[in-house]
């Protein structure tokens, strides 16, 4: 579903392949990738004709996506062959795949420092990846059954929502060093950044409700109540707007950042 933004209504809808799960997108090609896990490949959408231009064959089911917007790749997990496909976004071709952990299912980038960051749920770690050679270069230890995983690129934090341990670990990008576990809601699944206000927002699964975190003290601010199950989370930092996908009520939480309230 493609939606404004500005008057948060659905303008279109897509038709890709089976099982979608996985979504993003790359601001300056206009670009959008859609995995597609029953498929084992990703749908490439164009941003100004909402059309699909083509579709590239990845691994064994593919789950979430990642876009380095800087060098025009594009990163995809497959959760089945235990790999991270590399796609050149220019060609829309796919390098050799890496190995990754166990299950790999949540993967995001550091586009500072070109570095990618891959949470393996079967191995309950986190696999990063220098984006320059296309190579494994550590494996940190999270907390159980990581899933979502996310980057604040000024601070260069990672962020790992740990599903089973109903926790987020906090990792430091400069020295992969895990530095301290923060409790949330009941298995957390999505995660996402604001960098310009250095929150981070976590959506509880289990919970219905959307966990709020001060980047500065590693503190739970507040808890804002959303939809039946809510999985995936996302934020535009030019609006400090934050949207949750509600898994169980079809539905969307559109929250503004500045009084942590659902709008719609």
């Amino acid at each position: 579903s493609v939606i404004n933004g500005s008057t948060n209504r659905v303008t279109s809808t897509i038709t890709v392949d089976n099982f979608p799960i996985g979504v993003a997108v790359n601001p300056n090609t206009n670009t959008i990738y859609v995995a597609n896990e029953g498929s084992n490949n990703i749908s490439v959408i164009d941003g100004s004709t909402n059309s699909i231009t083509t579709t590239i064959g990845v691994g064994s089911q593919p789950q979430a996506v990642a876009v380095n917007s800087n060098t025009n790749t594009i990163y995809v997990t497959n959760y089945g062959d235990n790999t991270l496909s590399v796609v050149d976004g220019s060609t829309n071709t796919v390098t050799t795949p890496i190995s990754v952990g166990t299950n790999p299912v949540g993967v995001a980038v550091n586009p500072n420092t070109n570095i990618i960051y891959v949470t393996n749920n079967g191995s309950a770690t986190l696999s990063v990846i220098n984006g320059s050679t296309d190579t494994l270069t550590t494996t940190i230890s999270v907390g159980s059954s990581p899933s979502g995983v996310a980057v604040n690129p000024n601070t260069n934090i990672i962020y790992v929502a740990n599903s089973v341990s109903n926790s987020l670990s906090v990792i430091n990008g400069s020295t992969n060093t895990l530095t301290t576990t923060i409790s949330v809601g009941s298995s957390p699944y999505g995660v996402a950044v604001n960098p310009n206000t250095n929150t981070i927002y976590v959506a509880n699964n289990n919970s219905n409700s959307l966990s709020v975190i001060n980047g500065s003290t590693n503190t739970v601010t507040t808890t804002v109540s959303v939809g039946t199950n809510p999985i995936g989370v996302a934020v535009n930092p030019n609006t400090n707007t934050i949207y949750v996908a509600n898994n169980n009520s079809n539905s969307l939480s559109v929250i503004t950042g500045s009084t942590n309230t659902v709008t719609t």
